[in-house]
This record gives C-alpha cells, structure tokens and sequence, in this order.
C-alpha cells in the first residue's frame, strides 16, 4: 500500500544520501505479522505513514560527532521527503560548482575549463551467496556488488516482498526460514544508483 511505497522511497533516498556522507546503512522492513509494540511499528499502523527506527550502532570510529552526524542527515532525509509527499513537487538536485581558475597576473581572464567527458558508467555485478545455519531455521545471504562507479544501494527482496536495503557494497543479511511456508522462494537482490 501507500505505507510500503512511500517507505521505500524514503528508504531509497536515505540509502543515497548517508553513502554520499559515507555513512553505512541497513534498512530491515517489518510487516504486519510484526508485534506492534514498538512505537514505530505502531504509529505506522494507526496514522499509515512510513515510520523508521533510526540507530546509530556504537563500535569502534562510532563517536559522539559520527552518530551525531549520522541521525541529522537520517531525519533531514525523512523530513525533506514528508514535506514532499502528496505534492508533485521534486527535491531540487544537488548542484556541484566547479572552481574556474584564476585570471593570470598578465590581466588575460582566465579560459574556461571544459568538464571532463564523462565515461559510459559500467554495471554493478550482484553476487549472491546463501549459506544455511547448521540445525538452526535461518540462513545468512552474502551479498556482494562489483563494479557500478555510480552503486547506491542494493534492495533485497524475498518472494516478492522487500525485505531489505543497504548502501554497503557487501554485506550479510540474516534470512529467517522459520517465517517460511515450505516450498521455493525467489531471492532478488537489485543494485542502484542515484535516482534508480
């Protein structure tokens, strides 16, 4: 519904723009089965707006000023999304100006410095590794993306459903089989760049 698209809009821009600061990010997706407990799973539910847990995980190079950092660029993400949500309106693009050099000391202005040609961008490769818990219902998904000088994120989806977004390029995600019915399952694991 409304609630799934629009999070996964945010979750898309939220993968782009924390990659841009260098910052990593996992998105899990919880789904109606889930306990409503938690106070984001259940304004979600009651107002149907795409509501997200933000942590800032703490670990070695996590300081104070990295996690700080970190949650302001999340909530400016969400936020610029929900003041352009049921509008047509677009977030502007990010311009980068380039420097033009300085005039010589001759007076002479300065020639302009044509960009770069650009060079036709390769695809990522996805590479995708399931390796099952020995005696446990669960499984690790080893995902691995080469290539794509333009990666953003990589979505996985699990029988139809996205399950979950990283802007890693590898990374392990943690499959609960026991969630399963019996039978086959198709895993689709998609690369992105900016703006995909």
């Amino acid at each position: 519904g409304p609630v799934c698209h629009g999070a996964k809009q945010i979750s898309a821009a939220l993968g782009t723009w924390l990659r841009t600061f260098g910052y990593p990010l996992n998105v899990y997706y919880d789904y109606g089965t889930e306990s409503n407990a938690l106070c984001h799973r259940y304004v979600a539910t009651r107002d149907h707006c795409p509501t997200f847990l933000c942590e800032a995980k703490n670990g070695p190079g996590r300081t104070l000023p990295v996690k700080a950092g970190y949650e302001a660029v999340a909530e400016l993400v969400v936020a610029n999304y929900l003041m352009h949500a049921g509008t047509s309106a677009a977030p502007a693009p990010v311009e980068v100006a380039v420097k033009q050099p300085e005039a010589a000391a001759t007076g002479e202005p300065a020639k302009p410095v044509p960009a770069p040609a650009a060079e036709p961008a390769k695809p990522a490769e996805v590479q995708v590794k399931l390796e099952p818990e020995s005696g446990k219902r669960e499984a690790r998904l080893l995902v691995q993306v080469q290539g794509g000088a333009d990666f953003s994120y990589v979505e996985l989806d699990v029988a139809g459903k996205t399950r979950a977004l990283s802007n890693l390029r590898d990374n392990t995600w943690p499959l609960n089989l026991g969630s399963l019915t019996a039978g086959e399952y198709k895993v689709k694991v998609t690369a992105y760049g900016p703006g995909d």
